[in-house]
């Protein structure tokens, strides 16, 4: 019998609902086309694949799709004649006035009108509805801004949510756009290749709104508590909020639910900042960051790299979610776990990072070159050296020189990016990591997937693949299993596969 699979965070009902009647979240598309824009198009966890899967306890998100996608010129004239995307629909999202409250109600009845007199799945409140025979969907929430409407009633929104039968089990308090004046906590920077201001984080930490919204996140008076997934989050966010939990809510685990990590603490952030130039423009300061290196991938003769992002975790706050019994998802996104094809690289290396200027000094002091203006595209002669030696340095690597372009060998150098995520994670945390550890896949979330693991019916032998990427890595690398706590090793990726998830759920949602 095939094994079972848990996924912290999917949008099985993102690409339908945005079809606007093209499409029911049971259908799996494909277009034929999704190489011109990365992978992002065809199904990758449709209901219908989710069950062919075999997967039985899934985190399902909804997001309310912001304006600054919408304003986009890509998603809006491109995507639309490769993909279900309704145009007309997106147009309607960047004319009006905002009111995301009511497309987030909008997307979940799109999702409960199509599982009616369904008997292979179902929508739980609790874990004493967990139906082993079943797909069992979780929902979760996507963006602090789903609770926004026109007349600013977000706690009210919040309140009536836990009120009602429709259980929600985490929210993110942001996403990857500025939508407006009030918020709850700035975001951190994420985008790829859309290039609109919107994506640029422009707004200070958690707001007193944004404090007031985990508080009654986490109150029972209203209802069950809703948990905080601190993916999206400014890093002065995420440090905040890791204070404030610790001071008022200690007892709530966190959750980071599709995230890589960057293999590094924070404060060695500054170190891998490329020059010593930081640009200043709108009260947005701007750099160009290189990539810590990461575990050598054995036989297939590359280093891995992480992407220091500061949407990814930095070691502090590893430490920080398994001290609290939380879950770290590892998301399947290429550019998340630190691989980049020559094509991107070409495109957007060496990679921007943009933070808030208040919380840019105060997370990495002001010892650096302020320069008025936007990030100059030409890397100034001290860059251009710096970023030579570390070319010099990562010879080899993929985004360097491709060995092989066969699918099987890229399919094997990207689960070595996954298992270098893996283990920074094991290496930090220590032995009781692997019990905090599952995939969150983010599918259908306009991720670029690893080639090993593109959509769910690959998740089944992604499992062997990265049995046999960590006895490869460590038997090349002079490591040795106690290194990495490996003790049985099978049962340990299980336990990352299905087990974890489905022991923190019964712990938690109850």
């Amino acid at each position: 019998m095939a094994e079972h699979f848990f996924d912290s965070h999917l949008h099985a009902t993102t690409k339908s609902f945005l079809s606007q009647g093209a499409l029911s979240p049971w259908e799996e598309y494909k277009s034929g086309l999704d190489f011109m824009v990365g992978n992002i198009i065809d199904s990758q966890s449709c209901l219908k694949q989710l069950v062919e899967a075999n997967y039985k306890l899934v985190l399902l998100s909804i997001i309310p799709i912001e304006k600054g996608f919408a304003k986009s010129w890509l998603i809006r004239n491109v995507l639309p004649k490769i993909a279900p995307l309704n145009k007309d629909y997106l147009e309607l999202i960047v004319s009006e006035e905002d009111n995301y409250w009511q497309r987030f109600n909008a997307e979940f009845l799109h999702l409960k009108k199509y599982l009616k007199n369904r008997e292979d799945v179902q929508i739980i409140t609790s874990m004493n509805e967990y139906d082993d025979s079943k797909l069992n969907l979780v929902m979760s929430l996507e963006g602090g801004h789903s609770f926004f409407d026109r007349e600013g009633n977000v706690i009210q929104n919040l309140k009536s949510l836990k009120k009602s039968n429709n259980r929600f089990f985490y929210v993110t308090l942001t996403h990857l756009t500025d939508f407006g004046k009030e918020y709850l906590s700035n975001h951190s920077y994420g985008s790829k290749l859309i290039n609109v201001e919107d994506f640029k984080p422009k707004k200070y930490a958690i707001s007193d709104l944004g404090y007031e919204f985990i508080d009654e996140c986490y109150s029972d008076k209203s209802g069950k508590p809703i948990l905080i997934d601190v993916k999206h989050m400014s890093l002065l966010a995420r440090k905040k909020f890791y204070n404030y939990r610790k001071s008022k809510f200690s007892n709530f685990p966190i959750i980071a639910s599709h995230c890589g990590v960057t293999g590094i603490s924070w404060n060695q952030f500054k170190s891998f900042i490329l020059g010593n130039n930081v640009y200043i423009d709108n009260d947005i300061a701007g750099v160009r960051i290189k990539k810590p290196i990461g575990l050598h991938s054995g036989r297939l003769g590359y280093h891995t790299f992480f992407n220091p992002w500061t949407i990814n975790l930095f070691d502090e706050e590893i430490v920080e979610i398994i001290g609290s019994g939380g879950l770290i998802g590892l998301s399947i996104d290429q550019r998340i776990l630190g691989y980049t094809s020559r094509f991107i690289e070409f495109l957007t290396w060496p990679a921007k990072e943009y933070i808030q200027l208040e919380e840019f000094k105060e997370n990495f002091g002001e010892d650096f070159n302020f320069i008025d203006g936007e990030l100059d595209p030409d890397l100034s002669d001290d860059e251009e050296m710096e970023f030579l030696h570390q070319k010099a340095v990562a010879k080899g690597n993929s985004f360097m020189k491709e060995k092989s372009t066969t699918m099987n060998y890229n399919k094997k150098l990207h689960t070595s990016y996954m298992v270098n995520n893996l283990l920074h994670i094991i290496k930090v945390g220590g032995e009781k990591a692997w019990d905090h550890i599952c995939i969150g896949s983010d599918f259908d979330g306009m991720v670029n997937a690893i080639n090993s693991c593109s959509n769910v019916y690959d998740m089944e032998n992604f499992e062997y693949e990265l049995i046999e990427a960590i006895e490869r890595i460590i038997r090349k690398s002079n490591f040795k299993n106690s290194d990495f706590y490996i003790t049985d090793l099978s049962l340990q990726i299980r336990k990352v596969m299905y087990l974890n998830g489905k022991l923190f759920m019964n712990k938690n949602f109850n």
